[in-house]
């Protein structure tokens, strides 16, 4: 018996248009009547998926910074924090890549530099919390992960350049321009396995959906894994289903005839 539906956002739950399908509430509340658990899983920041959810925003967890917080409604249940003198390093290796731009993603708010339009436009539907400051190197706060966003490719621009970090940090690329660095062993994976510890869900109970490779880790934590059709192909290689696109509103209607709502 299923008790725990998880599922990404970008390319997953929300249109090309970066919308939320109109049923999803609902659905979500018919699901907790049932005793099933529902959950978002994002590179997005907190606030942001907040406010995606706002109608029941206290409904349900949220896996937000790609697994670097974890929270029901608004009780933190996991805070994974990347240290200061990594991201150092980290940014230092960043601003000399053509074409990348990084973004520290804290606890209260998201850091950028860059007041470029393109850039803003895509840190904007991302977090809705954000602040324009000169220097990187200066903020003093709790940060979860660097986000970098890389107009060329960021698995093959921006994600080259540190893979000599892999052996001591968690690196994903979650877009065709975005990949995220955070602690080794944080990714959604990883928060999956801490959710289900806390519901007391095992795998064969959970039903997860998602379409590129920071979704990877965690589609291998349930034995509902559902790739999307616009979906990474390696992602689609290990996961057990395959359920329309995101814009065929593939996870509404699964979640719909797996549960005969």
């Amino acid at each position: 018996m299923l008790k725990l539906v998880i599922t990404d956002m970008d390319g997953t739950l929300l249109n090309d248009k970066k919308e939320v399908p109109a049923e999803i509430y609902e659905l979500i509340l018919k699901l907790k009547e049932r005793g099933v658990t529902f959950a978002a899983a994002s590179g997005r920041q907190y606030f942001n998926l907040l406010d995606s959810f706002a109608p029941i925003q206290d409904d349900i967890y949220y896996i937000a910074e790609n697994g670097a917080y974890i929270l029901n409604g608004s009780e933190e249940l996991s805070v994974s924090e990347l240290p200061h003198p990594l991201i150092e390093k980290l940014l230092s290796v960043a601003e000399r890549i053509p074409e990348v731009y990084p973004i520290l993603c804290g606890k209260g708010k998201a850091y950028v530099t860059s007041r470029e339009p393109r850039v803003i436009e895509q840190v904007e539907p991302y977090y809705k919390k954000y602040e324009i400051i000169d220097n990187l190197h200066t903020v003093d706060s709790v940060i979860f992960k660097i986000a970098v966003l890389d107009f060329i490719h960021a698995e093959k621009n921006a994600y080259p350049h540190f893979k000599d970090f892999e052996d001591q940090l968690q690196i994903s690329v979650s877009a065709h321009e975005w990949m995220d660095i955070m602690v080794k062993g944080v990714n959604k994976g990883e928060a999956v396995k801490k959710l289900q510890k806390i519901l007391g869900v095992s795998k064969a109970e959970t039903m997860i959906f998602g379409d590129f490779l920071n979704d990877y880790e965690m589609m291998q934590e349930c034995e509902y894994s559902y790739a999307m059709a616009n979906a990474h192909p390696k992602l689609k290689a290990v996961c057990n289903y395959e359920c329309p696109s995101n814009n065929d509103n593939g996870v509404v209607d699964t979640i719909k005839k797996v549960f005969n709502l």
